[in-house]
Protein backbone atom coordinates (compact mmCIF):
# COMPACT_ATOMS: atom_id res chain seq x y z
CA UNK A 1 0.00 0.00 0.00
CA UNK A 2 1.21 3.49 -0.82
CA UNK A 3 0.47 4.79 2.66
CA UNK A 4 3.00 2.40 4.10
CA UNK A 5 5.73 4.24 2.23
CA UNK A 6 5.44 7.52 4.14
CA UNK A 7 7.57 7.97 7.25
CA UNK A 8 7.14 10.97 9.50
CA UNK A 9 8.67 9.79 12.73
CA UNK A 10 11.63 7.82 13.98
CA UNK A 11 11.01 4.53 15.73
CA UNK A 12 13.56 2.94 18.03
CA UNK A 13 13.42 -0.83 17.80
CA UNK A 14 15.43 -3.16 19.99
CA UNK A 15 17.05 -6.26 18.58
CA UNK A 16 17.96 -9.20 20.82
CA UNK A 17 20.90 -10.20 18.64
CA UNK A 18 22.68 -7.21 17.05
CA UNK A 19 24.94 -7.78 14.08
CA UNK A 20 27.98 -5.60 13.54
CA UNK A 21 29.09 -4.47 10.10
CA UNK A 22 32.61 -5.72 9.44
CA UNK A 23 34.83 -4.50 6.60
CA UNK A 24 34.66 -7.92 4.95
CA UNK A 25 30.91 -7.49 4.61
CA UNK A 26 31.16 -4.61 2.13
CA UNK A 27 30.35 -6.91 -0.77
CA UNK A 28 28.12 -9.33 1.10
CA UNK A 29 25.13 -8.87 3.33
CA UNK A 30 24.89 -10.83 6.59
CA UNK A 31 21.77 -12.85 7.04
CA UNK A 32 19.02 -10.77 8.61
CA UNK A 33 20.56 -7.36 7.84
CA UNK A 34 18.46 -6.57 4.81
CA UNK A 35 16.66 -7.88 1.79
CA UNK A 36 16.44 -7.41 -1.94
CA UNK A 37 12.66 -6.88 -1.98
CA UNK A 38 10.98 -3.69 -3.13
CA UNK A 39 8.60 -3.65 -0.17
CA UNK A 40 8.47 -0.24 1.47
CA UNK A 41 9.89 1.72 -1.46
CA UNK A 42 8.26 3.64 -4.29
CA UNK A 43 7.92 1.98 -7.64
CA UNK A 44 7.37 4.16 -10.76
CA UNK A 45 3.58 3.72 -10.87
CA UNK A 46 3.36 4.82 -7.23
CA UNK A 47 5.43 7.93 -7.95
CA UNK A 48 2.83 8.89 -10.55
CA UNK A 49 0.08 8.58 -7.93
CA UNK A 50 2.04 10.64 -5.40
CA UNK A 51 2.76 13.40 -7.92
CA UNK A 52 -0.88 13.58 -8.95
CA UNK A 53 -2.04 13.79 -5.34
CA UNK A 54 0.47 16.52 -4.52
CA UNK A 55 -0.82 18.62 -7.39
CA UNK A 56 -4.45 18.03 -6.43
CA UNK A 57 -4.18 18.65 -2.69
CA UNK A 58 -0.95 20.57 -2.05
CA UNK A 59 -0.64 24.34 -1.70
CA UNK A 60 1.43 26.08 -4.38
CA UNK A 61 2.25 22.86 -6.22
CA UNK A 62 2.72 22.34 -9.95
CA UNK A 63 4.01 19.20 -11.63
CA UNK A 64 5.49 18.32 -14.98
CA UNK A 65 6.93 15.45 -16.99
CA UNK A 66 10.49 16.54 -17.75
CA UNK A 67 11.26 13.59 -19.99
CA UNK A 68 10.92 9.85 -20.36
CA UNK A 69 13.27 7.05 -19.44
CA UNK A 70 14.86 4.84 -22.06
CA UNK A 71 11.97 2.41 -21.64
CA UNK A 72 9.41 5.18 -21.94
CA UNK A 73 8.48 5.75 -18.28
CA UNK A 74 7.69 9.38 -17.35
CA UNK A 75 10.17 11.30 -15.22
CA UNK A 76 8.29 13.74 -13.01
CA UNK A 77 9.18 17.04 -11.44
CA UNK A 78 7.31 18.73 -8.61
CA UNK A 79 7.53 22.47 -8.00
CA UNK A 80 6.52 24.08 -4.72
CA UNK A 81 6.64 27.80 -3.97
CA UNK A 82 7.32 30.96 -5.91
CA UNK A 83 10.27 32.63 -4.22
CA UNK A 84 13.22 34.10 -6.07
CA UNK A 85 15.69 31.58 -4.63
CA UNK A 86 15.59 28.15 -6.24
CA UNK A 87 16.57 24.78 -4.80
CA UNK A 88 16.79 21.76 -7.11
CA UNK A 89 16.40 18.45 -5.23
CA UNK A 90 17.03 15.16 -7.05
CA UNK A 91 16.61 11.57 -5.86
CA UNK A 92 16.78 8.10 -7.33
CA UNK A 93 19.61 8.63 -9.80
CA UNK A 94 20.93 5.32 -8.47
CA UNK A 95 17.81 3.20 -8.27
CA UNK A 96 19.22 0.85 -5.63
CA UNK A 97 19.56 3.87 -3.33
CA UNK A 98 15.87 4.74 -2.96
CA UNK A 99 15.56 6.18 0.55
CA UNK A 100 16.01 9.69 -0.79
CA UNK A 101 12.81 9.32 -2.80
CA UNK A 102 10.85 8.62 0.39
CA UNK A 103 12.44 11.61 2.10
CA UNK A 104 11.86 13.90 -0.85
CA UNK A 105 8.18 13.00 -1.03
CA UNK A 106 7.85 13.63 2.71
CA UNK A 107 9.48 17.07 2.36
CA UNK A 108 7.23 17.99 -0.56
CA UNK A 109 4.14 17.03 1.43
CA UNK A 110 5.31 19.14 4.36
CA UNK A 111 6.19 22.17 2.25
CA UNK A 112 2.80 22.11 0.52
CA UNK A 113 0.67 21.98 3.67
CA UNK A 114 -1.30 24.84 5.27
CA UNK A 115 1.10 25.69 8.10
CA UNK A 116 2.38 29.24 8.51
CA UNK A 117 5.98 28.10 8.20
CA UNK A 118 5.33 26.22 4.95
CA UNK A 119 3.63 29.29 3.54
CA UNK A 120 6.62 31.40 4.56
CA UNK A 121 8.97 28.97 2.83
CA UNK A 122 6.88 28.97 -0.35
CA UNK A 123 6.99 32.77 -0.48
CA UNK A 124 10.77 32.88 -0.11
CA UNK A 125 11.98 29.85 -2.06
CA UNK A 126 11.06 27.83 -5.13
CA UNK A 127 11.69 24.13 -4.59
CA UNK A 128 11.92 21.99 -7.71
CA UNK A 129 12.21 18.26 -7.09
CA UNK A 130 12.71 15.12 -9.16
CA UNK A 131 11.63 12.29 -6.85
CA UNK A 132 12.82 9.41 -9.07
CA UNK A 133 15.20 10.17 -11.91
CA UNK A 134 15.82 6.50 -12.76
CA UNK A 135 12.44 4.73 -12.91
CA UNK A 136 13.73 1.96 -15.19
CA UNK A 137 16.38 0.96 -12.66
CA UNK A 138 13.82 0.95 -9.86
CA UNK A 139 11.96 -1.99 -11.40
CA UNK A 140 14.77 -4.60 -11.39
CA UNK A 141 16.37 -2.77 -8.42
CA UNK A 142 19.77 -1.85 -9.77
CA UNK A 143 22.07 1.15 -9.74
CA UNK A 144 21.92 1.61 -13.50
CA UNK A 145 19.15 2.51 -15.91
CA UNK A 146 17.93 -0.02 -18.53
CA UNK A 147 19.70 0.76 -21.80
CA UNK A 148 21.72 -1.49 -24.09
CA UNK A 149 24.68 -0.22 -26.08
CA UNK A 150 22.69 -0.97 -29.25
CA UNK A 151 19.97 1.35 -27.90
CA UNK A 152 22.63 4.00 -27.47
CA UNK A 153 24.08 3.66 -30.98
CA UNK A 154 20.55 3.88 -32.37
CA UNK A 155 20.21 7.26 -30.65
CA UNK A 156 23.72 8.38 -31.65
CA UNK A 157 24.72 6.69 -34.94
CA UNK A 158 28.06 8.49 -34.87
CA UNK A 159 29.11 6.09 -32.08
CA UNK A 160 28.85 2.96 -34.26
CA UNK A 161 32.02 0.90 -34.00
CA UNK A 162 33.34 2.77 -30.99
CA UNK A 163 33.95 1.06 -27.64
CA UNK A 164 31.10 1.40 -25.16
CA UNK A 165 31.34 4.07 -22.48
CA UNK A 166 33.13 2.91 -19.35
CA UNK A 167 30.03 3.59 -17.27
CA UNK A 168 27.85 1.19 -19.25
CA UNK A 169 27.20 -2.04 -17.28
CA UNK A 170 30.10 -1.06 -15.05
CA UNK A 171 31.07 -4.01 -12.83
CA UNK A 172 31.05 -3.19 -9.15
CA UNK A 173 30.84 -4.70 -5.69
CA UNK A 174 27.56 -6.26 -4.79
CA UNK A 175 26.30 -3.21 -2.94
CA UNK A 176 26.40 -1.40 -6.29
CA UNK A 177 24.19 -4.18 -7.63
CA UNK A 178 25.75 -5.59 -10.80
CA UNK A 179 23.24 -4.95 -13.58
CA UNK A 180 20.37 -7.36 -13.82
CA UNK A 181 19.80 -5.73 -17.21
CA UNK A 182 22.31 -3.68 -19.26
CA UNK A 183 22.44 -0.04 -18.33
CA UNK A 184 24.39 3.12 -17.51
CA UNK A 185 25.45 4.60 -14.21
CA UNK A 186 23.53 7.85 -14.73
CA UNK A 187 25.77 9.70 -12.30
CA UNK A 188 28.68 9.45 -14.71
CA UNK A 189 26.73 10.83 -17.69
CA UNK A 190 26.72 14.57 -16.86
CA UNK A 191 28.71 17.41 -18.39
CA UNK A 192 28.73 21.14 -17.56
CA UNK A 193 28.70 21.85 -21.32
CA UNK A 194 24.98 21.48 -21.95
CA UNK A 195 25.53 21.73 -25.72
CA UNK A 196 27.91 18.77 -25.82
CA UNK A 197 27.21 16.26 -28.62
CA UNK A 198 28.54 12.70 -28.07
CA UNK A 199 31.64 11.90 -30.14
CA UNK A 200 33.12 8.47 -30.81
CA UNK A 201 36.60 9.80 -30.09
CA UNK A 202 35.63 10.52 -26.49
CA UNK A 203 34.93 6.83 -25.76
CA UNK A 204 35.32 4.90 -23.57
CA UNK A 205 36.19 7.77 -21.22
CA UNK A 206 36.86 7.53 -17.49
CA UNK A 207 35.49 8.76 -14.21
CA UNK A 208 37.83 11.76 -14.21
CA UNK A 209 36.50 13.14 -17.51
CA UNK A 210 33.07 14.49 -18.30
CA UNK A 211 30.07 12.40 -19.19
CA UNK A 212 28.42 12.40 -22.61
CA UNK A 213 24.65 12.71 -22.01
CA UNK A 214 24.08 9.29 -23.55
CA UNK A 215 21.01 8.60 -21.41
CA UNK A 216 17.58 10.24 -21.67
CA UNK A 217 17.42 10.40 -17.87
CA UNK A 218 20.55 12.55 -17.51
CA UNK A 219 19.36 14.73 -20.38
CA UNK A 220 16.01 15.22 -18.62
CA UNK A 221 17.80 16.49 -15.50
CA UNK A 222 20.04 18.73 -17.62
CA UNK A 223 17.06 20.17 -19.50
CA UNK A 224 15.23 20.96 -16.26
CA UNK A 225 18.35 22.64 -14.87
CA UNK A 226 18.64 24.65 -18.10
CA UNK A 227 15.06 25.88 -17.74
CA UNK A 228 15.74 26.93 -14.15
CA UNK A 229 18.89 28.78 -15.21
CA UNK A 230 16.92 30.61 -17.86
CA UNK A 231 14.21 31.55 -15.35
CA UNK A 232 16.31 32.41 -12.29
CA UNK A 233 19.74 33.17 -13.73
CA UNK A 234 21.40 30.89 -11.19
CA UNK A 235 20.23 27.70 -9.54
CA UNK A 236 21.07 28.56 -5.94
CA UNK A 237 21.36 25.02 -4.57
CA UNK A 238 21.46 21.53 -6.09
CA UNK A 239 21.12 18.47 -3.85
CA UNK A 240 21.53 14.86 -4.98
CA UNK A 241 20.24 12.19 -2.58
CA UNK A 242 22.02 8.84 -2.26
CA UNK A 243 22.63 5.94 0.13
CA UNK A 244 26.00 4.44 0.98
CA UNK A 245 27.27 1.00 1.92
CA UNK A 246 27.09 -0.30 5.51
CA UNK A 247 30.80 -0.89 6.03
CA UNK A 248 31.51 2.76 5.18
CA UNK A 249 28.49 4.16 6.95
CA UNK A 250 28.56 2.71 10.42
CA UNK A 251 32.21 2.22 11.33
CA UNK A 252 32.02 -0.56 13.98
CA UNK A 253 28.71 0.54 15.44
CA UNK A 254 25.72 -1.58 16.28
CA UNK A 255 23.82 -2.17 13.05
CA UNK A 256 20.47 -2.61 14.81
CA UNK A 257 20.17 0.57 16.86
CA UNK A 258 19.42 4.06 15.55
CA UNK A 259 22.29 5.65 17.49
CA UNK A 260 24.80 4.97 14.73
CA UNK A 261 28.17 6.54 14.17
CA UNK A 262 27.40 8.03 10.76
CA UNK A 263 23.75 8.46 9.82
CA UNK A 264 24.84 10.49 6.77
CA UNK A 265 27.94 11.61 4.89
CA UNK A 266 27.85 14.83 2.87
CA UNK A 267 30.21 16.52 0.43
CA UNK A 268 30.92 19.73 -1.45
CA UNK A 269 34.02 18.27 -3.13
CA UNK A 270 33.66 16.46 -6.48
CA UNK A 271 36.72 17.48 -8.56
CA UNK A 272 40.38 17.24 -7.61
CA UNK A 273 41.29 20.08 -9.98
CA UNK A 274 38.20 22.17 -10.80
CA UNK A 275 40.26 24.56 -12.95
CA UNK A 276 40.99 21.67 -15.34
CA UNK A 277 37.26 21.59 -16.04
CA UNK A 278 36.81 25.30 -16.57
CA UNK A 279 36.24 26.56 -13.02
CA UNK A 280 37.12 30.25 -12.96
CA UNK A 281 37.33 30.54 -16.77
CA UNK A 282 34.64 28.79 -18.83
CA UNK A 283 32.58 28.56 -15.64
CA UNK A 284 33.49 31.65 -13.60
CA UNK A 285 30.63 31.16 -11.13
CA UNK A 286 31.99 27.81 -9.86
CA UNK A 287 30.09 27.29 -6.63
CA UNK A 288 32.78 26.21 -4.16
CA UNK A 289 32.13 28.52 -1.21
CA UNK A 290 28.38 28.30 -1.77
CA UNK A 291 28.65 24.51 -1.77
CA UNK A 292 30.52 24.52 1.51
CA UNK A 293 27.92 26.83 3.06
CA UNK A 294 25.12 24.55 1.91
CA UNK A 295 26.85 21.52 3.38
CA UNK A 296 27.23 23.28 6.72
CA UNK A 297 23.55 24.21 6.63
CA UNK A 298 22.66 20.55 5.97
CA UNK A 299 24.97 19.42 8.80
CA UNK A 300 23.33 21.83 11.22
CA UNK A 301 19.88 20.76 10.06
CA UNK A 302 20.60 17.15 10.98
CA UNK A 303 22.08 18.18 14.33
CA UNK A 304 18.83 19.97 15.18
CA UNK A 305 17.14 16.59 14.97
CA UNK A 306 18.77 15.62 18.28
CA UNK A 307 21.46 13.24 19.47
CA UNK A 308 19.89 10.27 17.66
CA UNK A 309 21.10 11.86 14.41
CA UNK A 310 24.54 12.93 15.61
CA UNK A 311 27.64 11.85 13.75
CA UNK A 312 27.23 13.33 10.26
CA UNK A 313 30.53 13.14 8.42
CA UNK A 314 32.16 14.46 5.27
CA UNK A 315 32.30 11.98 2.44
CA UNK A 316 35.94 11.12 1.54
CA UNK A 317 37.44 14.27 0.07
CA UNK A 318 39.30 12.70 -2.84
CA UNK A 319 36.43 12.52 -5.32
CA UNK A 320 37.18 13.11 -8.97
CA UNK A 321 33.82 12.52 -10.61
CA UNK A 322 33.61 14.99 -13.47
CA UNK A 323 30.63 13.14 -14.93
CA UNK A 324 28.50 13.46 -11.82
CA UNK A 325 25.48 15.74 -11.59
CA UNK A 326 26.98 17.40 -8.51
CA UNK A 327 30.21 18.34 -10.31
CA UNK A 328 28.54 19.56 -13.49
CA UNK A 329 26.00 21.76 -11.72
CA UNK A 330 28.60 23.06 -9.26
CA UNK A 331 30.76 24.19 -12.18
CA UNK A 332 27.79 26.20 -13.45
CA UNK A 333 27.57 28.03 -10.12
CA UNK A 334 25.18 26.06 -7.93
CA UNK A 335 25.88 25.28 -4.31
CA UNK A 336 26.18 21.53 -4.73
CA UNK A 337 25.51 18.98 -1.98
CA UNK A 338 25.95 15.23 -2.08
CA UNK A 339 23.90 13.48 0.63
CA UNK A 340 24.87 9.86 1.27
CA UNK A 341 22.57 8.55 3.99
CA UNK A 342 23.07 5.04 5.35
CA UNK A 343 22.26 2.44 4.23
CA UNK A 344 21.39 1.15 0.81
CA UNK A 345 18.12 -0.72 0.70
CA UNK A 346 19.50 -4.23 0.52
CA UNK A 347 21.60 -3.64 3.66
CA UNK A 348 18.84 -1.85 5.53
CA UNK A 349 16.43 -3.73 7.80
CA UNK A 350 12.81 -2.84 7.11
CA UNK A 351 12.36 -1.11 10.45
CA UNK A 352 15.16 1.39 9.69
CA UNK A 353 13.58 2.93 6.58
CA UNK A 354 11.97 5.81 8.46
CA UNK A 355 15.14 6.68 10.35
CA UNK A 356 17.27 6.86 7.22
CA UNK A 357 14.65 8.91 5.37
CA UNK A 358 14.43 11.32 8.30
CA UNK A 359 18.17 12.05 8.09
CA UNK A 360 17.70 13.18 4.47
CA UNK A 361 14.69 15.29 5.45
CA UNK A 362 16.52 17.11 8.24
CA UNK A 363 19.48 17.85 5.97
CA UNK A 364 17.32 19.22 3.15
CA UNK A 365 15.34 21.38 5.55
CA UNK A 366 18.55 22.73 7.08
CA UNK A 367 19.45 24.19 3.68
CA UNK A 368 15.95 25.45 2.94
CA UNK A 369 15.58 27.07 6.37
CA UNK A 370 18.89 28.92 5.97
CA UNK A 371 17.70 30.40 2.68
CA UNK A 372 14.31 31.38 4.07
CA UNK A 373 15.78 32.95 7.21
CA UNK A 374 18.51 34.75 5.23
CA UNK A 375 21.30 33.11 7.23
CA UNK A 376 22.80 31.15 4.31
CA UNK A 377 25.27 33.85 3.24
CA UNK A 378 26.33 34.41 6.85
CA UNK A 379 27.67 30.86 7.13
CA UNK A 380 31.46 30.77 7.21
CA UNK A 381 32.37 28.34 4.40
CA UNK A 382 35.52 27.31 6.28
CA UNK A 383 33.27 25.63 8.85
CA UNK A 384 32.93 22.87 6.28
CA UNK A 385 36.34 21.68 7.47
CA UNK A 386 34.86 21.14 10.96
CA UNK A 387 32.68 18.30 9.67
CA UNK A 388 34.67 15.14 10.49
CA UNK A 389 35.77 13.06 7.51
CA UNK A 390 34.12 9.65 7.27
CA UNK A 391 36.14 6.74 8.57
CA UNK A 392 36.77 4.59 5.52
Amino acid sequence: MLAALVFTSVAVVESPSPVRAEPSQCNEFPEGQGSETVEGYYQPAEIEQVVQKLEQTGQGVTTDVIGTSNQGRPIYSVRVGSGDKVVFLQAGIHANEPTGTIALVNVLKSLSNNSRRSQQIREAVTIVAVPQLNPDGAVPYQRENHQTWDDTVAMFPQLAGAPSAFYHSLPGPRFWSDPRVPGFDLNRDFNPDFDYVPQAGDLPGSGSVRGMYLTPEARASRDLYTELEQEFGLVDVFVDLHNQAPCNTFDDGDAHTPDLHTPMSISAQFLRDPSAHGAGTAYPEFGWDASRRANVAAWEGVQRGGSTFSGVTRYPQNLNLAGSANASYQLRGSASVLMEAGRQRHANPQWRHGFIAKVHELAMMGIIDSLVDNTFNDIDPDRYEEIPVRNG
